[in-house]
């Protein structure tokens, strides 16, 4: 009997300890990734043929964006990980992103 699909839905998946924690956790044949990143590349693959989505914690709309798009990646399936890495590096702490 094949194993059930497991669904990774992960931010901060494509570089250092993001990108590590990632291939560990998609090891697992079954196991689907679903990654924000600030800049997907067309010329480097999605770390472990993880679906990219792109996120910008910078901006709110992209936030808003990444949110609204992950469920219709799903097809119907649970978020089985969250896994919540992202860094944020924000030099103006008084300026808001629409």
């Amino acid at each position: 009997m094949p194993e059930p699909t497991r669904t990774l839905v992960m931010t901060g998946a494509t570089f250092g300890i993001g990108a590590h924690a990632l291939a560990r956790l998609t090891a697992r044949p079954g196991t689907r990734a679903i990654i924000g990143a600030r800049r997907p590349s067309p010329t480097r693959p999605a770390p472990g043929n993880a679906e990219v989505l792109p996120l910008d914690l910078s901006s709110l709309t992209e936030v808003r964006a990444f949110a609204t798009a992950v469920p219709g990646r799903l097809d119907g399936q649970p978020i089985d990980m969250l896994v919540l890495n992202a860094r944020a590096q924000f030099r103006n702490t008084t300026a808001r992103s629409a």
